[in-house]
């Protein structure tokens, strides 16, 4: 006891010494006249007096995260090592990343006053509170020891007041100077009775009095960078009794060059850079500055600048009361409650009535509420829904969803075990919005009109807990909770499964289960933005999901590859024509002591004269099915052909074409192999990889065809001579034609590779399909490249074949041709390729399949296009004849849609397209405007188009009509 007596006094000590200072600055926020600035040194803990309880938040970019622990009170800054970032074209490969997130850029703890208590090192770890349990008996409080037992009790997690709650959030990291950049972190401490609780004795706004009120100020600067040891204890005569309170940290941070950085990490950051496209920095705490009140707390959240990635639009804190805004200044020097947004009065309304017996109040129906800088509100009439996105930047509405629900997703019919924690779910990315109920049912909707894209059911799970846009938007992630019967304990045992639904390349999703505990808290200990997802458990160590997804799918993959044989070796011979004599053009690729003859010999009509064919047997049963794979010198095919009693003839089952423009269509910039490779497979047909290159005119460079050639044959000759080097290995090689191919100044070079996989899966075929339609079309209208009838025959005989590929799949899968619409619009390749018939039936099916208005739409209109494409290409509307005719207004170049597409593309010739669109637009606006979104613009253009007749036949449409009572008030 006598050393514990000498302990507790020399703690006595420190602590006094320690209270001066704290007790002037928690002084300092009741005299706030002046700003004052407080040294504050870097330390550690000996012990971690309770049992940490975790949240996590990430920035509005996804490039920074933030950790807090609320039982601690730690707060962390940390850089996302792994971060994704949205790319337009090209596909990222993250597999040599880690889905540990450990770089700290700034650590600090405060009290309970939310003042800067110490700094700790970035590299330091503090104690885990189950360690210090058998290190250490006793602690210090204000009074005298208390055991460990009661200790134990006092610190044990989930034995907590409900009377407060945490809220976190951060910005992003702005730029002050050259080397100086500023982030912001928020917490607030919520008291849930008076701010997420409508209580018959609290007055109706509390917050009211405060408004304009600024908040205190106080400025933390870091003295001592070595981490020492300070030995004191939170004894200190501070207020120790929680109360609500905001504050708001400002850590700034200087920019750090690697001149000290060793040769193989500088390597690997330059080639992170040049991976994600902009320099990294390396950042180092420099102060932190604190702006707090306590008259105020809610759920705190950033908002960026659409318009200007370095600037802050706005901070709000929301709560029962409403959305309050606190303004700043311009160089953020001060921060000031500012006005007050009311909720929509039907939601008002159930945050003061529905929710006054929970836990938390109204909080966790608010955090549904929000994504990002959107909030949503929900409406219910009967079986219609309306979702309303507001704009939480500009404050209005943004979009308005209605549909009519279905029977299976009706609240009156989602009964579930949890339901008291069912809420709505939602994301918005750049076009689209996912919404879901809760249960296993996802909806899909275009942000431009409110439009519904697709619907999913997931049987796997039974409740939604997370949806995140990952890939660039093109999966989405869903985490998801399935209930399984434990046959020991006979009771419901909660299990998380993760879904990744690959929206626009296969229409399928993979299903993957991570290990992930504290399912209760999994609001707070996942982080999700921008297509980033991050995890912290319960040690503190946070890492990236989507990593350990990939890790699990790579392993899957290394199994199925394993399964891939032996690569076949293959000889060549020449063709034959149909007079039976030797085709030079066409090479015959086939697998020794196996006859091949080819199916086809000359599939593309519309070329004139002799060309070059490469033909590949990928399967063969004897003579009765063959399947030929046909280079030519834009397209590459795939036939097939099964003889039977009837002699079948062949038939298309996939093409490809390069797209090249008319004008520039010829020999030189033909299709050329690169690599071909065929491998033993246990399929039906031989797994292959065909890596073919082209050449094209380089944007906006203005030269001849014989300079294009010429420095085409160059390219080519100066490559032969480096395959032709022995000494040099594959990676020089490869390195050395890479700066030959880059250094050209008239033409590009462009690549393709197609494999097995590409065949199989529809998505691609029936893509590639449409494309094949406009670009054929394109060399039909053109007089020299189809100039006989045996040409025309076999150019509509391709026709139909393309076309029945396209058919199958709208008629057998009317959602996924849905999603392709949506993401690669190939109404615009029907439309350019003159479908008349096809867009018909995607538009209204025919007598044998009934297109219900509701549930089988198959195109909807739009006027926004996927980040980074162009509506239009080179050659769409004709640019040669354009170019030529300088009569020709400028406006006729910015088309944005498909409607106004048809109508130009169709002028003074078969107008039946536009009919069609305009038809099938009007006749479901009578239920929502929003198809109207593309049409309602364009009127004007239908009389200077002269389609006077269409225009007056419309304004008789029903849509035009008036609306019922019923109808106002939910539109």
């Amino acid at each position: 006891m006598e050393d514990y007596d000498k302990i507790d006094n020399d703690t006595k000590t420190v602590s006094t010494h320690r209270n001066n200072v704290f007790g002037t600055l928690v002084n300092f926020f009741k005299h706030k006249d002046e700003d004052q600035c407080v040294n504050v040194d870097y330390g550690k803990d000996d012990i971690t007096k309770k049992e940490e309880d975790y949240q996590i938040t990430i920035c509005q970019d996804g490039k920074f995260v933030a950790t807090f622990d609320t039982e601690n009170l730690r707060i962390k800054l940390l850089k996302n090592t792994n971060y994704r970032p949205f790319k337009f074209d090209e596909k990222i490969n993250f597999s040599n990343q880690s889905d540990e997130i450990d770089e700290t850029i700034a650590y600090f703890k405060i009290n309970n006053d939310f003042i800067i208590e110490k700094f700790y090192n970035t590299d330091y770890k503090p104690p885990l509170f189950e360690e210090t349990q058998d290190d250490n008996d006793i602690y210090f409080s204000d009074s005298d020891e208390i055991t460990a037992k009661d200790k134990k009790n006092d610190s044990k997690k989930g034995e907590k007041n409900d009377e407060f709650k945490w809220s976190f959030d951060m910005s992003n990291i702005y730029k002050k100077n050259d080397d100086e950049f500023f982030v912001f972190i928020a917490i607030s401490r919520i008291n849930i009775r008076e701010d997420m609780k409508n209580t018959k004795e609290k007055k109706k706004d509390d917050n009211k009095k405060h408004e304009k009120e600024h908040l205190s100020k106080i400025s933390f600067k870091c003295v001592n960078k070595e981490s020492v040891h300070v030995n004191v204890y939170e004894n200190m005569k501070e207020d120790n009794k929680s109360k609500k309170g905001t504050a708001i940290y400002c850590i700034e941070l200087k920019s750090q060059n690697r001149e000290n950085e060793n040769e193989v990490n500088k390597k690997e950051n330059e080639n992170e850079e040049k991976e994600n496209g902009e320099k990294e920095n390396i950042y180092t705490l420099n102060a932190v500055t604190c702006y707090y009140s306590n008259n105020i707390s809610g759920i705190c959240k950033f908002v960026r600048n659409s318009y200007d990635d370095n600037k802050l639009k706005r901070f709000i804190i929301l709560n029962i009361h409403g959305i309050y805004n606190l303004e700043f200044s311009n160089n953020y020097g001060s921060f000031k409650l500012g006005e007050k947004f009311e909720y929509p009065q039907i939601l008002k309304r159930k945050l003061s009535n529905w929710y006054s017996d929970r836990n938390d109040g109204c909080m966790t129906r608010l955090l549904s509420c929000i994504y990002d800088k959107y909030f949503l509100v929900t409406l219910y009439k009967k079986v219609i829904e309306l979702l309303e996105v507001y704009s939480l930047e500009k404050m209005e509405l943004e979009t308005t969803v209605k549909r009519v629900k279905e029977e299976e997703d009706r609240l009156d019919n989602f009964i579930k075990k949890d339901n008291n924690n069912i809420y709505d779910n939602f994301i918005i990315s750049r076009l689209h919005l996912c919404y879901t109920q809760g249960n296993n049912i996802i909806k899909l909707y275009c942000m431009e009109n409110g439009l519904q894209v697709a619907s999913k059911k997931f049987d796997e799970i039974e409740k939604i807990h997370l949806l995140e846009f990952i890939d660039s938007d093109e999966k989405l992630l869903i985490i998801g909770e399935d209930f399984k019967e434990d046959k020991d304990s006979k009771k419901d045992k909660k299990k998380l499964k993760f879904i990744v639904w690959d929206l626009y390349d296969t229409g399928k999703y993979e299903l993957t289960e991570l290990p992930m505990t504290n399912l209760e808290n999994i609001d707070t200990r996942l982080a999700k933005i921008s297509g980033n997802v991050l995890q912290i458990d319960d040690k503190g160590k946070v890492s990236s999901v989507l990593e350990k997804i990939e890790e699990v799918k790579k392993k899957k993959l290394y199994k199925v590859n394993k399964v891939v044989g032996p690569r076949i070796k293959l000889k060549e011979d020449i063709g034959k024509k149909l007079n039976g004599s030797s085709d030079e053009k066409h090479i015959i690729h086939y697998i020794e002591k196996i006859k091949f003859e080819p199916i086809v010999n000359d599939k593309e009509p519309w070329v004139s004269g002799d060309y070059e064919r490469n033909s590949y047997r990928l399967y063969q049963h004897e003579e009765i099915e063959i399947l030929q794979l046909i280079i030519g010198r834009s397209t590459v095919q795939i036939w097939h052909q099964i003889k039977d009693s009837n002699k079948g003839e062949p038939f298309l089952e996939y093409i490809w074409t390069n797209r090249i423009l008319i004008n520039q269509e010829r020999e030189q910039t033909k299709l050329r192999i690169e690599k071909f490779e065929m491998f033993e497979s246990n399929s039906k047909t031989n797994d292959f990889y065909l890596k073919v290159y082209w050449y094209e005119r380089k944007d906006n460079e203005e030269s001849t065809k014989e300079e294009e050639d010429e420095e085409i044959c160059h390219i080519e000759d100066k490559i032969e001579e480096i395959n032709k080097v022995n000494k040099m290995d594959e990676v020089e090689k490869e390195k050395r034609k890479q700066e030959i191919i880059n250094s050209a100044k008239k033409v590009k070079r462009c690549e393709k590779v197609i494999q097995q996989k590409d065949i199989i899966e529809k998505f691609y075929a029936v893509r590639h399909a449409c494309k094949a339609l406009e670009h054929l079309n394109k060399r039909y209208i053109n007089k020299e490249l189809v100039d006989n009838y045996v040409r025309v025959r076999n150019y509509e005989e391709m026709i139909t074949y393309i076309k029945h590929i396209i058919w199958k799949f709208v008629k057998y899968e009317p959602q996924n041709i849905k999603l392709l619409d949506v993401r690669y619009n190939i109404m615009k390749n029907l439309i350019l390729g003159d479908c008349d018939d096809l867009i018909k039936f995607i538009l209204f099916g025919d007598d044998k399949t009934f297109r219900n208005k509701n549930k089988d739409i198959v195109h909807i209109p739009s006027n926004k296009l996927w980040l980074g494409k162009k509506f239009l290409r080179d050659d769409d509307l004709d640019f040669d004849e354009v170019k030529d005719n300088p009569s020709i207004e400028n406006k006729e170049f910015e088309l944005q849609n498909n409607m106004e597409l048809a109508m130009y593309h169709c002028k003074d010739k078969d107008s039946t397209i536009v009919a069609y669109l305009l038809e099938y637009y009007s006749s479901h606006a009578v239920n929502d405007a929003g198809w109207m979104c593309t049409v309602s613009k364009e009127i004007p253009m239908l009389f200077e188009y002269n389609y006077d007749d269409y225009a007056e036949k419309l304004f008789y449409k029903e849509c035009f009509e008036g609306q019922t009572h019923d109808s106002l008030e939910l539109n």
